[in-house]
């Protein structure tokens, strides 16, 4: 409680406009519901394991999930789900030879506390609408939405859980026991295996901006992207060497765009392949005054070539 109260004081002291003016750094409501995990979440494999990261991928896709797949990365694992509930059973039978069991209560309250506040603001079932606690938080907090994250905690418990499953097998002496154990062990590791080069991603958006950066010399690239808050970053991502839509140039399909482009001292145009843009520098030839550079999965390159003199 202390640390909350000093917590909620330095918020006050530090982010005095996000505690007079919440309303000013609200999310809108919906984005809860595609920022918060779903139960099941907690039983679906990661998408980035090694054997089912495709099929699981797949399936994420096929129930709508785009966005928001990042926070439904809360997997516990079927071998750390068995482990708990084996210590849960120690509790429920009365095995106190191991002290650990005592704990058992507390870290299944503070797990499904979790669980529930990481679940969206609501759940329609049939005339029934029942409402979580984000629901409720939301109202204090308007500017926080990713209601998932809880899911921390709830791996964190689970995750003692385990380990108190663990030695309740360890301590059993059976031979069964000690299979059952090392099964579970294993089976939990193998879950929790990823891909060593899915841990990591890129900054940029495309491979044809990363090409722009690594290119020696002075250059300066049009991204055919609107100026926005998602896309602002990539001016200093970049060191300004790629800028974005507006001003003279805001349509990278207008006829002379080559002449404007060289009047306002770009040598590059990229596009990116999953745009109307791009759709459309895919399907006709490179406009006059402009040479392919570059042809990548997800962007294209143009150099813009010099004006002639008259």
């Amino acid at each position: 409680m202390l640390i909350a109260i000093c917590g909620m004081a330095y918020a006050s002291y530090a982010a005095h406009a996000v505690v007079v003016n919440r309303d000013a750094f609200a999310f809108p409501r919906v984005d809860l519901f595609r920022y918060s995990a779903k139960w099941w979440s907690y039983l679906v494999p990661p998408v980035e394991h090694p054997l089912l990261g495709a099929t699981v991928h797949r399936f994420w896709t096929a129930v709508g999930v785009g966005v928001g797949l990042l926070e439904q990365q809360v997997s516990l694992g079927w071998g750390i789900v068995v482990l708990g509930l084996i210590a849960v059973s120690g509790w429920l039978v009365r095995d106190w030879q191991l002290p650990s069991v005592a704990c058992v209560p507390v870290l299944v309250i503070l797990a499904m506390t979790a669980l529930v506040c990481s679940l969206s603001p609501e759940r329609t079932i049939g005339t029934f609408t029942f409402v979580r606690p984000s629901a409720l938080l939301y109202n204090v907090v308007p500017m926080f939405r990713s209601y998932a994250r809880f899911g921390v905690v709830v791996q964190l418990m689970a995750a003692l859980l385990a380990g108190i499953g663990v030695d309740r097998l360890r301590r059993a002496g059976t031979i069964g026991a000690r299979v059952v154990c090392v099964a579970l062990v294993a089976l939990a590791a193998a879950e929790y295996a990823v891909s060593p080069s899915a841990l990591w991603r890129d900054v940029l958006p495309t491979t044809a901006h990363r090409w722009i950066t690594r290119q020696p010399g002075r250059v300066r690239a049009l991204d055919c992207t609107p100026f926005n808050q998602e896309s602002e970053s990539v001016q200093w991502l970049t060191d300004y060497r790629v800028t974005l839509l507006g001003g003279s140039i805001s349509d990278c399909t207008e006829t002379n765009l080559s002449q404007k482009l060289a009047a306002n001292g770009y040598t590059h145009l990229l596009v990116r392949r999953d745009t109307a843009d791009g759709q459309w520098f895919a399907d006709h030839p490179a406009p006059d005054g402009l040479r392919l550079a570059a042809r990548f999965d997800d962007g294209l390159v143009f150099t813009v070539l010099p004006r002639e003199q008259p």
